[in-house]
């Protein structure tokens, strides 16, 4: 079974599925893991879950947003950035954007994305 077979699967049958929830040691949640990580599948699905908290933030004051800008993951930007609700000028416990993070990182793709928002 692929990872994403088990996401959707753990998504769609557990209804009580606490999918805000952060882990203990990095303070992320699954969209943050995914979002970071680039997996546009999983994050597309994890968009599905009714109650998935877009904004939520890591101990670092970073969205799901910020960590694929910072990661390059022009798709999952996109994905994000066109989800109703996303804040896309959140600063971070450094000040940073998610616009301010890609262009440090010289993701020259995802810079030009985010220049509109």
């Amino acid at each position: 079974m692929e990872h994403i077979d088990i996401v959707h699967l753990l998504v769609s049958y557990e209804k009580s599925l606490l999918i805000n929830d952060q882990n203990h040691c990095s303070s992320f949640t699954a969209l943050m893991f995914a979002s970071a990580l680039g997996r546009v599948e999983i994050v597309k699905i994890l968009l599905e879950y009714p109650n998935i908290n877009v904004n939520a933030v890591d101990d670092q004051g970073r969205t799901s947003f910020w960590w694929a800008a910072a990661g390059g993951h022009y798709k999952v930007v996109q994905l994000l950035a066109n989800r109703r609700g996303v804040k896309k000028r959140l600063k971070d416990t450094n000040g940073q954007t998610a616009y301010a993070i890609a262009k440090e990182r010289n993701h020259g793709h995802v810079t030009v994305y985010l220049r509109n928002f």
